[in-house]
């Protein structure tokens, strides 16, 4: 299997290698009889066509109605199956089956009320009718709302209607549909009821708490890898000795860039004297003194009115901070290779200087972030002039 972009360059060397290979074993390949595809689809001139696309349309279908036939399997009267499935999305659907039935999230459109529970769900008012009115022993009956519909109208017993009298004006305000239908199980925060994969998203989106400094660390001027590093500190996820221990692990634990403490992340990061080097080095060159008492104080530095040009450098310079101090003491503990603390500065300026430089962000008139953008070597984009336009 070769994979190429669809360039004609790409193309004229995929040709090329067919011609050798046909060379070399005698196996020619017949361009009449063989297909190029891009993207599952062939490769045609022209404006494609539906016969070119069918293909592709009739494999997601099919893969589509796999799926949710396999999604049907896993539901018995309402409930997730114990037993394991072999399925990638499985675990996360199970988890979240019972959120989705909570009475606070969704509520029932009633059809034919085979699968309403009459007394416990919520399909008249905004609340189940035990819990209206006041009913605690009913959570035991499994009374189907079909049991009280006929010829498309409620009909109570009155031994109901006698000892709940507000009942039947309750009831009556649902509208039970004329023509058969099933019972519909419809979202609350959706304009249709249908949970959509945004609506989905959206409401999982709101169970987090919103970091200012979490989309900044994914800057395009900030290598992955290095951002990485930085975001798995901020979660606790970096694997050292504190976080092993806490996940089961016994160990004898110790800084590797000192020596004196504990292997933690905060210790690690901004009290280890190898660290409070690199801090004290990056407060002389931003000249602000610097003083954390927690990781989330190091993304406050950027909140300050800092020019766009100069941000960028504060942040790259920060990440680029915890990246090699996680480098070093890597480098110490699993290669045994001492890495000096000027070294390390040295590292981090050189790539706050590439970042620098390569950032489309611009300079304004400002003094302090002149002062710091020379300091990294970096040189100023001042922003674009704006259009002249000759007026006669």
């Amino acid at each position: 299997m070769v994979y190429c972009t669809g360039r004609h360059s790409n193309l004229v060397a995929l040709k090329d290698i067919f011609t050798r290979y046909a060379l070399a074993s005698g196996q020619v390949v017949s361009a009449r009889k063989s297909t190029i595809y891009y993207g599952g689809v062939p490769i045609f001139k022209g404006r494609p066509k539906v016969a070119y696309l069918q293909p592709v349309a009739d494999k997601i279908k099919a893969k589509l109605a796999a799926w949710k036939a396999s999604l049907s399997r896993t539901f018995r009267a309402r409930k997730c199956i114990s037993h394991h499935i072999h399925s990638s999305l499985w675990s996360s659907v199970k988890a979240e089956h019972n959120v989705v039935l909570d009475n606070s999230h969704s509520h029932f459109i009633i059809g034919d009320g085979s699968s309403i529970s009459f007394w416990n769900d919520i399909w008249c008012g905004d609340q189940s009718l035990a819990q209206t009115l006041q009913i605690h022993d009913m959570h035991t009956v499994d009374t189907k709302g079909n049991d009280f519909i006929q010829n498309n109208h409620c009909h109570l017993p009155s031994e109901l209607e006698d000892n709940f009298p507000n009942l039947r004006q309750m009831v009556e305000q649902v509208t039970i549909p004329l023509e058969q239908k099933h019972d519909f199980l419809a979202w609350n925060n959706s304009d249709f009821g249908d949970l959509s994969l945004k609506q989905a998203y959206l409401f999982k989106d709101q169970q987090f708490p919103q970091l200012h400094w979490a989309k900044s660390i994914w800057c395009k001027d900030i290598p992955p890898s290095k951002s990485l590093v930085a975001w798995r500190l901020m979660h606790g996820k970096l694997p050292t000795d504190e976080n092993l221990m806490l996940r089961g692990c016994c160990m004898p634990s110790v800084c590797n860039l000192c020596f004196q403490e504990v292997d933690t992340s905060f210790y690690l990061f901004f009290q280890c004297s190898y660290a409070v080097k690199i801090w004290t080095w990056f407060s002389r060159t931003i000249n602000i003194n610097l003083h954390f008492n927690t990781m989330e104080d190091i993304w406050k530095l950027v909140d300050r009115n800092w020019q766009p040009q100069c941000k960028v450098v504060i942040f790259v310079a920060l990440v680029n901070i915890v990246s090699t101090i996680w480098f070093v003491r890597n480098q110490i503990r699993f290669q045994n290779k001492v890495f000096p603390c000027e070294n390390a500065i040295g590292r981090i300026s050189s790539c706050v200087f590439l970042s620098g430089n390569l950032t489309k962000s611009t300079y304004h008139s400002s003094t302090r972030d002149f002062s710091i953008l020379k300091n990294f070597k970096v040189t100023l984009h001042p922003p674009r002039a704006p259009s002249i336009k000759e007026v006669l």
